[in-house]
C-alpha cells in the first residue's frame, strides 16, 4: 500500500522512531527555569478586562474572529519561513532548533492563553495561542524538506555556487511546500480550537466581557440564550467553510505544482475552484506573477557564503556538550522551584497526571471502537469511495467541536473520555477510512475469486492491511486532545486531572501554578507519544507494510 502525508505522520512515513532524548527534557527543564524566574508569581485577573471590550453583534465578533484567522495564517507561516530560513543560515541555530521543535511540538497550545494574557494585548494573546501549534508543525515541514533534496538538485546547487540562503529559498523550500502544505492544512482544525477557546476563555476570566465569536457563544451560554447559541454554531461552520475553500484549499492546490513527481503515489488530487478561477483571469493572474516574482527575487540574494557540503567534523555530535545540558538544567530547574515554589504539592501533581493519562486512554480507545467496525462494514458493502463519505468526514474534521461542549453540558453529559473523544473522532476516521480505501484492487479481486468474505476478509485482509493506518492514526487523534483536555476536564464532574488544574491556576492568576502544570502536560504529552504510541506505530509500519 502506499502511504502519504496524509494518513500517516511523518516520523512514521520515515520509518524511525523518535525516542525523548535527554537533551530535549533538559530544554523542557531549562525552558521552565526560566519561566519560573522572569514571570512575577501572579497576575491579577482583573488585568485581562482592561484589554478586553463588551461583546458586540454576531456579525462584528464574526468579522473580528476572521481577522484573526487570517492573522494567525499569515504570522504562522511567516514565523515558519523566518525560523527554518535562519536554522539554513546558522548550523548552530539549527543545532538548538529541532531539540526545540520536538519540545514546542508536545506543549498544548491553549495552556499558554494565562502566560500570554499576563504579558501580551488580548487580541495578540489570541493569536500566539492559536498560532502556537501550527508554527512548529509547518517548521519542521520545511526542515524535513532541507534534509530531502533529491541528490541531482543537490548537486545543481552546489554546481551554480548558491548561498546556503539560496540553497533554501530556491531548493530546499520548494520541495518541502507539498508536505508543509499538508501539515498546515492539518494544523487548520486546531486553530479553530484554541482560537475559539482563547476568545471564550479570555471572556470568562474577564467576567463576560469579551469580543470574537469564542467571547460571543460564551456569553450566550452565561445568559441561557441556547437558541442565539445554535445560532452562533450555523455561522461559525459557515466561517469555518468559507476559510477552507477561499484560502485553504488554494494553498493545497498551489503547492501541488511543487509535487515531485516519485512523491504523487497516495496522495489526494486537490481541487480548488478560487484557485481555477483565479488562474483563469488575466487581471488575477498577472496579480499572481506578480507576487510570485517578488517572492521568487529574495531567494536571488546572496545572503551568507557558499553551500558546501559538510565536513565530517561538523557531523560529530557534542557529546561533552549532552551530557552536561541535562545535569545543568535539572540543576536551574530545582533551584528555580525550591526558589519560587517552595511547598509543591508532588502527590496532588501525580494524582492529576494520572487522571489525565486515564482520560486520554480512554478517549483513544473510543476513537478506535467507534470507527473501526465502521471501517469493516465499508471494507464489505461500500468498496468503493464516494464523495458524501469524504465530505462527511472533511466535515466533522472541520467541525467546531468546542462549541459543542455547552450543549453536552446541559443534557448533563461532562464525562471527560467522552468530550475528549470528540475532538479525535475526524482524524482518526479519516485515516481508518483512507486505509480501507488503499487496500490494492489486485488484493481485493484476489480474495474475491478465492470467496473470502465477510469475517474471513476482515480477519486475513482487511485488518492486517491496514494495521499500520490504525495505528499511526492514533498519532494524529491525540494531537487534537492534549488541547481538548484542558476544556473538557474543567467540565467534567470528576474534579481530577491537570487541564482542571490549570483552568484553576489561571482563574486565580497564579503564573507559577500555570508552568509548572503546563509543563507536566507537555512531559505526559512527550512520554505518552514516544514510549507507548511510536513503538506501535512504527512496529506495525516495519511489520504490515504491504511493499
Amino acid at each position: 500500500m502506499a502511504y502519504s502525508s496524509l494518513t500517516l505522520p511523518l516520523r512514521v512515513l520515515r520509518r524511525w522512531q523518535q525516542r525523548t532524548s535527554a537533551l530535549e527534557l533538559a530544554l523542557l527543564a531549562f525552558i521552565g527555569a526560566l519561566a519560573l524566574v522572569l514571570l512575577p508569581d501572579y497576575a491579577p485577573p482583573v488585568r485581562f478586562s482592561g484589554h478586553i471590550a463588551d461583546a458586540g453583534t454576531l456579525l462584528g465578533n464574526t468579522c473580528l474572529t476572521t481577522l484573526r484567522v487570517v492573522a494567525v495564517f499569515f504570522f504562522g507561516i511567516l514565523a515558519a519561513l523566518m525560523l527554518s530560513g535562519i536554522a539554513s543560515r546558522y548550523r548552530v541555530f539549527r543545532r538548538f532548533l529541532i531539540p526545540f521543535l520536538s519540545v514546542a511540538r508536545a506543549v498544548p497550545g491553549l495552556g499558554i492563553l494565562g502566560l500570554a494574557a499576563a504579558e501580551l494585548p488580548a487580541s495578540w494573546a489570541i493569536i500566539a495561542v492559536a498560532m502556537f501549534n501550527m508554527v512548529w508543525r509547518v517548521t519542521t515541514a520545511i526542515m524535513d524538506g532541507s534534509e530531502h533534496v533529491p541528490p541531482q538538485l543537490d548537486t545543481v546547487a552546489r554546481g551554480l555556487m548558491m548561498t546556503a540562503w539560496q540553497r533554501f529559498w530556491r531548493v530546499s523550500f520548494p520541495v518541502a511546500i507539498p508536505l508543509a502544505a499538508d501539515l498546515f492544512a492539518r494544523s487548520v482544525p486546531g486553530v479553530w480550537f484554541r482560537l475559539l477557546g482563547a476568545e471564550a476563555g479570555l471572556c470568562f476570566i474577564a467576567g463576560g466581557r469579551g469580543n470574537g465569536i469564542g467571547a460571543y457563544a460564551l456569553s450566550q451560554v452565561l445568559a441561557g440564550h441556547w437558541q442565539t447559541l445554535f445560532a452562533t454554531l450555523v455561522v461559525c461552520v459557515v466561517v469555518i467553510l468559507a476559510v477552507k475553500h477561499f484560502c485553504v484549499d488554494p494553498i493545497l492546490g498551489w503547492a501541488e505544482r511543487y509535487r515531485l513527481e516519485s512523491s504523487h503515489s497516495g496522495a489526494f488530487p486537490y481541487r480548488s475552484w478560487v484557485l481555477r478561477l483565479w488562474r483563469n483571469r488575466p487581471f488575477l493572474s498577472s496579480i499572481g506573477e506578480a507576487v510570485h516574482g517578488a517572492i521568487a527575487s529574495v531567494g536571488c540574494l546572496r545572503w551568507g557564503g557558499v553551500s558546501r557540503e559538510r565536513s565530517a567534523e561538523l557531523r560529530i555530535d557534542r557529546e561533552h556538550f549532552k551530557a552536561v545540558a541535562p545535569g545543568l538544567a535539572c540543576v536551574l530547574f530545582v533551584i528555580a522551584v525550591l526558589h519560587h515554589v517552595p511547598s509543591l504539592p508532588v502527590r496532588a501533581a501525580l494524582v492529576e497526571v494520572g487522571s489525565t493519562f486515564l482520560h486520554v486512554i480512554g478517549a483513544l480507545g473510543l476513537c478506535l471502537a467507534f470507527w473501526l467496525p465502521i471501517g469493516l462494514l465499508v471494507s464489505s458493502y461500500l468498496p468503493k469511495r464516494g464523495n458524501f463519505e469524504r465530505v462527511l468526514v472533511d466535515s466533522l474534521i472541520l467541525f467546531p467541536v468546542i462549541l459543542l461542549y455547552p450543549f453536552f453540558d446541559l443534557i448533563g453529559v461532562t464525562n471527560p473520555v467522552l468530550l475528549l473523544c470528540l475532538g479525535g473522532l475526524g482524524l482518526y476516521g479519516r485515516t481508518v477510512l483512507d486505509a480501507i480505501r488503499g487496500i490494492p484492487t489486485q488484493l481485493r479481486n484476489t480474495a474475491e475469486n478465492l470467496g473470502v468474505r465477510g469475517v474471513l476478509l476482515w480477519k486475513r485482509l482487511v485488518i492486517p492491511a491496514t494495521v499500520p493506518d490504525i495505528a499511526g492514526g492514533l498519532l494524529l487523534a491525540i494531537a487534537p486532545l492534549w488541547n481538548a483536555v484542558i476544556v473538557a476536564e474543567s467540565l467534567g464532574p470528576s474534579g481530577h486531572g491537570l487541564g482542571r488544574a490549570l483552568v484553576k491556576a489561571v482563574l486565580l492568576g497564579d503564573l507559577h501554578a500555570q508552568i509548572l502544570l503546563l509543563m507536566l502536560l507537555t512531559l505526559l504529552s512527550m512520554l505518552f507519544d514516544r514510549l507507548i504510541l511510536q513503538p506501535i506505530a512504527v512496529y506495525a509500519a516495519q511489520k504490515y507494510a504491504l511493499r
